[in-house]
């Protein structure tokens, strides 16, 4: 996957290299448009057919640079329209054209075109420049969500492996003395330390476990999103409830991606559960309504303020980034004591087959304790 940094800077240099093709082509079409003005006036041909191809000219460069740059030669071609007549009328004998043949009636209507070409022109660029604005804004946002996940994935190994490792090594170091301490004596102080140390080892390992599982990517595409919400509760240590529609349990049920990031987002609100909250008991919901895909994750654990709690840790900014991403509403409701819902309505407009009936009531139930 492409880191979005990267995605920023090959942005950069392509948008560079269009910047300059398009100097480019500018400076082509005033040089052609020049010298058909020259012709113009040398009568090399046609004055009515050489104005013309300035026209064409006009237009074209309207089409790819808009109104601001196409309002000036927009200005000197009209000026000289203006000249060439006055010449034509004053010397009929130099330049043998009159006013009359020049077809001016036609004009008017050509320079309007050219304008409405290069408002349009512009409209699009603009619409252009706002959604690449908002997709580098969206890139920053998933690059900020995503370092905000390496901290607490790193904080995780310090503050759980790490200092669970450091306990079982200094209770290793406490059982060695503790056996040449009692090695004419039962070694029951060195067998109670030994006893402790497997159990450290055993808490290492689960939370070494907890740690890979978060990093392994999700078989999202192979097995479905409800499949893999499946497997996410067998491999919890809490008690899942997990409440499926049976309309819903097919793999490509949504876009790779989209899919991939509700799975995070439930991942991320069970780790919650179970690293902050104390949760006992965990419910998985998963379901179609009127509005798409809803996903519930509820617990039973201590709940919290969420008007005082500025993420500290709990990866609140980083499921709403996620659900950004993919266009979801995300919903957060706890009061402290009374347990947490984390609620993902997902957009199913033009993803997979939809009922058009009303919602049902989840009929699919697993328990995992």
């Amino acid at each position: 996957m492409t880191n979005p940094g990267e995605q920023d800077g090959s942005l950069g240099v392509r948008s560079l290299a269009v910047a300059s093709r398009r100097a480019w082509l500018n400076a082509l079409l005033d040089g052609v448009a020049l010298l058909v003005a020259a012709a113009i006036f040398a009568q090399l041909s046609d004055p009515d057919v050489l104005f013309h191809v300035i026209w064409v000219i006009l237009t074209l460069e309207a089409f790819a640079f808009g109104l601001r740059v196409t309002g000036i030669r927009i200005g000197l071609a009209v000026g000289l329209i203006l000249v060439y007549s006055w010449v034509a009328s004053t010397n009929p004998s130099g330049i043998p054209l009159s006013l009359v043949e020049l077809e001016l009636s036609e004009w008017p209507l050509m320079l309007i075109i050219i304008i409405v070409v290069a408002v349009m022109a512009d409209r699009v660029s603009s619409m252009s420049r706002r959604y690449a604005t908002l997709y580098r804004q969206a890139n920053d946002r998933l690059l900020t969500a995503q370092e905000d996940e390496r901290k607490r994935l790193a904080l995780d190994l310090h503050d759980g492996v790490g200092q669970v490792l450091t306990a079982l090594t200094l209770t290793l170091d406490a059982a060695e003395n503790l056996l040449w301490a009692d090695a004419d004596g039962p070694p029951r102080h060195a067998e109670a330390a030994l006893t402790r140390s497997q159990q450290l080892a055993a808490m290492a390992l689960e939370e070494t476990h907890d740690v890979a599982f978060r990093l392994r990517p999700a078989r999202i595409v192979e097995t479905g999103l409800a499949a893999s919400l499946r497997e996410l509760a067998r491999a919890s240590s809490a008690s899942i409830d997990v409440v499926v529609d049976p309309s819903v349990v097919r793999p490509g049920l949504l876009p790779p991606e989209m899919e991939l990031e509700a799975f995070r987002i439930a991942q991320e609100a069970i780790g919650n559960a179970l690293r902050h909250a104390n949760a006992k008991r965990i419910r998985i919901g998963l379901a179609e309504n009127r509005d798409g895909l809803r996903l519930d994750i509820s617990d039973d654990g201590l709940g919290f303020d969420p008007r005082k709690v500025a993420d500290r840790g709990l990866g609140l900014a980083g499921m709403r980034e996620r659900a950004a991403v993919i266009g979801a509403g995300l919903e957060v409701v706890s009061r402290i004591g009374r347990g947490s819902r984390v609620t993902l309505q997902i957009p199913m407009k033009d993803h997979g087959s939809r009922s058009t009936q009303p919602a049902r009531e989840p009929q699919e139930q697993m328990s995992i304790s």
